[in-house]
């Protein structure tokens, strides 16, 4: 094979312009080059598809960045050790170099030194959520498409335990018709509860929607702002729960107070007739 076919061939592949290194091309057009080695050097050139593909590199960057991950998590943890007393540190060795396994231990003794080691736990489980996620979206640690797809996955197992959340909090709710409970339930509250929040609640109409990583109400134009309340508090899963039944017809009619013997004479006038008035007029009358 000719040099000036072999760069040809190498620049195509990498998705070079070749009219660009045409003066090299030129200047290597009389080398001979062992079609094997040739052959050899093209084949171990890949294009971002083809690495993509490949079971072997995926395997050994997702073992990199696992071990990257994993070194990042060790050098948070020294950090917070010295957070733990002589008895802790004592059990905290027993776990080697298990970095999954020092690392639970970790949050689980910060997390009962009451609420300044809490804080400390969920810092160090926010970093370490923060280096992992860096690493899947990057596509390191394991492909972009099936982190997407856990990802994906992952989403929807938790709007579905939400959903389950919502209809378990409205069955308990007193003002809810009972009778409405049937088997299309389920489906068409959660549907009313999404028309509620898309339709904007509160006094300023904000158009909303449920963080289902923290189940949270937030605005639906900027996820990180908590939606508040005309009463100055966060809007709550319960809330939006309670303002569905009230607002979509969900709730049981209350009947008449008992007592007030207020009833209709069908086929009437349509006069509403005090029974326990005239009862007592007829009394009075009686004891003259």
């Amino acid at each position: 094979m000719k040099g000036s076919e072999l760069l040809e061939a190498m620049l195509q592949k990498a998705g070079k312009d070749i009219s660009k290194f045409q003066k090299t091309i030129d200047a290597i057009k009389e080398v001979d080059i062992d079609d094997e080695d040739a052959n050899g050097l093209l084949d171990s050139l890949l294009t971002e598809t083809e690495a993509e593909n490949n079971a072997e590199i995926i395997k050994k960057v997702s073992g990199k960045a696992k071990a990257e991950v994993l070194n990042g998590i060790d050098s948070e943890l020294k950090k917070y050790e010295s957070k733990l007393n002589s008895d802790q540190k004592t059990e905290l060795a027993k776990f080697g170099k298990d970095t999954n396994k020092r690392y639970n231990y970790v949050l689980k003794a910060l997390s009962e030194k009451g609420s300044s080691g809490q804080e400390l736990a969920d810092k160090l489980e926010g970093k370490v959520e923060e280096m992992i996620n860096a690493k899947i979206e990057s596509g390191d640690l394991v492909p972009k498409d099936q982190a997407e797809k856990l990802k994906n996955e992952r989403l929807d197992a938790l709007r579905k335990a939400t959903h389950t959340d919502i209809i378990s909090i409205a069955k308990s709710n007193e003002k809810l018709n009972k009778e409405k409970a049937d088997r299309h339930f389920s489906k068409n509250f959660v549907s009313d509860v999404e028309a509620l929040l898309s339709s904007g609640i509160g006094k300023k109409k904000v158009k909303a929607q449920i963080d289902f990583e923290t189940g949270k109400i937030v605005n639906a134009d900027n996820t990180e702002l908590e939606v508040i309340g005309d009463d100055g508090k966060p809007i709550t899963i319960d809330g939006i729960v309670a303002s569905t039944i009230e607002t979509y017809d969900w709730a049981a009619k209350s009947p008449n107070p008992p007592g007030t013997g207020i009833i209709k004479i069908p086929g009437g006038t349509g006069e509403k007739i005090d029974i326990i008035s005239n009862a007592n007029a007829g009394l009075a009358a009686f004891g003259k």
